[in-house]
């Protein structure tokens, strides 16, 4: 596997994590996921930045073994992956304009 697409993910989460913090509150108030706002209910910004750093660590290990054990999906898997995060990185380019 490329250390470039683990690296791509990890980055990505990264930005997509600081923007979490850096919003706060009100994106508690505009959250609509019932799996988010239960988390931000229970545990806060802290909490669900916490869920965000462990989902991200579980994606980058599962990809590290997929591609240690030479499983046949692993490439498409690691393909979508960096497709589903250059889609988040796209929705805060209106940010950034």
């Amino acid at each position: 596997m490329r250390v470039l697409s683990l690296a791509w993910i990890v980055v990505i989460s990264g930005v997509d994590t600081w923007y979490t913090v850096f919003d706060g509150l009100p994106a508690i108030a505009l959250e609509r996921n019932p799996l988010v706002t239960w988390i931000l209910l229970v545990g806060g910004l802290p909490g669900f930045t916490m869920c965000k750093l462990i989902g991200t660590s579980v994606v980058v290990y599962s990809l590290c073994e997929m591609s240690r054990r030479e499983w046949f999906w692993c490439g498409t898997v690691t393909t979508v992956l960096c497709m589903v995060q250059s889609l988040v990185l796209m929705s805060y380019l209106p940010r950034w304009m």
